[in-house]
């Protein structure tokens, strides 16, 4: 009885899943479109900038978004089962997720009442870049 009330159980996760990868599909569709439009801007923004646009730190940033979300998709949509799948589009992920972090402070800088914290984030992580400069060489100095 035990087994064929987990046989059930497993059937049920089955259906479930084949549900949960037609809705990440939908999902996954739809966060390419918006990519795309994305794309366009970004473009348009290039070309109305020139080659300002390529060294402004935002712009970076959407680009690299841009490239990580179409690299998911590539992988999830058409199946790519070539490398170990699932720690990669997770990597691939974390630095998209970084990446959407970093590019919110852009748009938090437009409130007034959170530009100053924003402000001193930014000095906080510029600082921190010496800090970390000098930890790296004291590091490679003792190993």
């Amino acid at each position: 009885m035990y087994y064929a009330e987990k046989s059930r159980k497993l059937e049920v996760s089955a259906e479930g899943y084949d549900e949960a990868l037609k809705l990440a599909t939908i999902f996954n569709i739809l966060s390419f479109l918006l990519n795309l439009f994305n794309m366009v801007v970004f473009f348009m923004q290039t070309q109305t900038l020139g080659k300002e646009a390529l060294t402004r730190i935002w712009s970076i940033t959407d680009f690299c978004i841009i490239i990580c979300n179409v690299t998911v998709f590539s992988k999830v949509f058409f199946k790519d089962k070539d490398i170990d799948f699932l720690s990669f589009i997770r990597i691939i992920e974390a630095i998209l997720i970084i990446l959407i972090w970093f590019k919110s402070l852009y748009f938090m800088r437009l409130v007034g009442a959170i530009a100053p914290l924003v402000d001193s984030i930014f000095v906080i992580m510029k600082e921190m870049l010496y800090f970390l400069f000098i930890f790296v060489i004291g590091m490679v100095a003792i190993s």
